[in-house]
């Protein structure tokens, strides 16, 4: 019998839920990003925004090239002061910058994922099997954007949400590269397997080097959340497992440099 759209798997954690919105009327909807850069990047992706608030008054520098952008682009520029910013977003990591994004619909990876293949003659994917911390969620795109990856595939349960924080950590990388969402990661790499993607995990216990020869073809790299790694689920879907040989003494890498060596590697490895 199948699933309905939103069941949850039966060993899935929790979901990491999204940090509770502002209470002041600057944000009371939309989601609101933050950080020069990432507005910034944000702004030149074109994603649709409402408004954006700045720290006053905006004399010239980034602030005043943030403003000129956003005119030009139709979106509402207000200017506060510093302590009415850390109100709005409940927070002081803004710099003075922060750009209230329209509601956008979800990107379901199978709705989406043809489009994204086109032109490329060896896709490559990140899925994120419970990434619960968005700092990290942010910097493994950011890695994922500068490699040139098709697309962050997530799943709808125990995975840190796209927001303001990850964000932040992305340096504005999550405005360029697309973030598709799975109901569930087990039948989406059955699925993406019958696309003809190679299935390939990062674990420190893998017994097969990661400079043995990559897989052809195109690649779904599969990361593991903080500390438990791949779940069982995901672990017997995948095709290969491999690992970063270290030859000093701490015996594993963060999440983002994990990410950045592996698809650095991956990516090159095709070309």
């Amino acid at each position: 019998m199948p699933r309905p759209r939103n069941h949850r798997p039966e060993d899935a954690p929790p979901r990491v839920p999204d940090p509770a919105p502002p209470r002041d009327r600057e944000a009371e909807s939309g989601l609101w990003i933050s950080g020069r850069r990432p507005v910034r990047e944000a702004l030149r992706a074109g994603l649709p925004a409402r408004r954006l608030l700045l720290r006053g008054p905006v004399t010239g520098g980034l602030l005043a090239e943030l403003r000129q952008e956003a005119r030009r682009r139709g979106v509402a520029v207000e200017e506060r002061d510093n302590a009415a910013l850390d109100r709005a977003l409940r927070h002081t990591e803004h710099r003075g910058a922060a750009l209230e994004l329209a509601p956008r619909p979800e990107r379901e990876l199978r709705r989406e994922l043809p489009a994204l293949e086109a032109g490329r003659p060896r896709p490559v994917l990140l899925v994120l099997d419970g990434l619960q911390d968005p700092q990290n969620l942010g910097a493994v795109a950011r890695s994922a954007e500068a490699a040139g990856v098709a697309a962050l595939v997530i799943g709808r349960w125990a995975q840190a949400p796209a927001g303001d924080a990850a964000f932040r950590a992305s340096a504005g990388a999550l405005a360029w590269l697309p973030v598709l969402v799975a109901d569930d990661l087990v039948p989406a790499l059955d699925w993406l397997k019958e696309r003809g993607y190679t299935r390939v995990g990062l674990s420190e216990k893998a017994e097969r080097d990661l400079f043995a020869p990559a897989p052809p073809g195109p690649l779904a790299l599969v990361l593991g959340g903080e500390g438990r790694g791949l779940s069982q689920r995901v672990r017997e879907r995948l095709d290969v497992e491999l690992r970063i040989p270290m030859r000093g003494r701490v015996g594993s890498l963060n999440a983002s440099v994990a990410a950045a060596v592996v698809l650095f590697h991956l990516m090159g490895e095709g070309e």
